[in-house]
Formats: structure tokens, sequence, C-alpha cells
């Protein structure tokens, strides 16, 4: 019985709780998602410009060249045992 009070205890001091209902002393948001969205969005592209303006630095090449190089690696491995299917499919019903 102690060890479950002091459980009980333990988890009672943990003040993560949040109540829905309580008043915070933050402002409302009153923008409409409509706005969020389109300031999200803004942002988004914003960040994409400043991406395309800078310099690639050579750790950010050689990720893309590496991501670029297996994703050719692993489609021409694709091809290459579709057309093996294909040619043993043929070749079994030649038998």
């Amino acid at each position: 019985m102690r060890k479950a009070q002091y459980e009980l205890n333990k988890l009672n001091a943990i003040d993560d709780f949040v109540d829905p209902g309580a008043t915070s002393n933050e402002p409302e948001d009153k923008r409409s998602m409509a706005e969020i969205a389109r300031e999200k969005r803004l942002k988004a592209e914003q960040e994409v410009e400043n991406a395309k303006n800078r310099p690639e630095t050579v750790e950010e090449r050689k990720a893309r060249l590496a991501a670029q190089r297996d994703l050719l690696r692993k489609m021409k491995d694709e091809k290459r045992q579709a057309e093996l299917d294909d040619f043993n499919n043929r070749l079994g019903d030649q038998k």
C-alpha cells in the first residue's frame, strides 16, 4: 500500500497537465485557418527562395549526389529484374 501511495504522490508531483478550460496569459489567436495557411505557405516559399540563392555546401552536394546515385541504382536494378522476369517467362513459355 505504501508503494502505491508513493507512486501516486510521484505522479501527482508531475505538473505537466494543462487544463484546456483554464485562462492563459497568452492572447487568443483570432486569425482564420486560411490566413494561418497563407502565412505558412509564404514562409515556406521564402525559405525555398533563400535556399536557392545561397551556394550549395560540399556536404549538401555530397548528400544530394549520393541520394541521386542510390535512386538511379535502384531504378536500374528494378528495370534489370523486370527484364529478367520477362525473359524467364518467355523462356518458360517456349518449353
